[in-house]
């Protein structure tokens, strides 16, 4: 995704100013100036899974991984065929569309911006992401 499609969605008074793909271009980090005073990021990363059911199944993992370590869990409606947002302060929103697994992690600004900020601007990027899949 485009680092401007990033920006117009960050919940960060710190801005984005740069991004950078993973080798297989499955994940997108975008991140703030490493001289800003407060560092925030967000990574997107979409995963393909051989089956839905098998997507379904490491979205199931995730949300136990994250009740295991006592993590609080919000619940996201209509957000591909499953969905939720988990953490504190490093927030993650998980979504399966498909065979596939997305997710976007916003960390920083906390609690200037809080959890719930992230959960809402991490819903938009994933939907973002899922409205542009093949």
């Amino acid at each position: 995704m485009p680092l401007p499609d990033v920006q117009a969605k960050s919940p960060f008074q710190t801005p984005l100013v740069a991004s950078k793909s993973s080798d297989d271009k499955q994940a997108c980090t975008y991140s703030s100036a490493e001289d800003s005073g407060d560092q925030v990021s967000i990574v997107v990363l979409a995963t393909d899974y051989a089956t839905a059911k098998k997507a379904r199944a490491a979205l199931d993992d995730a949300r136990q991984a994250a009740v295991d370590h006592g993590l609080p869990l919000s619940r996201i409606d209509d957000l591909g065929d499953s969905s939720f947002a988990w953490g504190v302060d490093e927030v993650f929103v998980e979504a399966v569309a498909g065979d596939r697994l997305i997710s976007a992690t916003l960390q920083g600004e906390w609690p200037d911006t809080t959890d719930d900020a992230k959960i809402a601007a991490g819903t938009e990027l994933v939907r973002t992401v899922i409205s542009r899949l093949p």
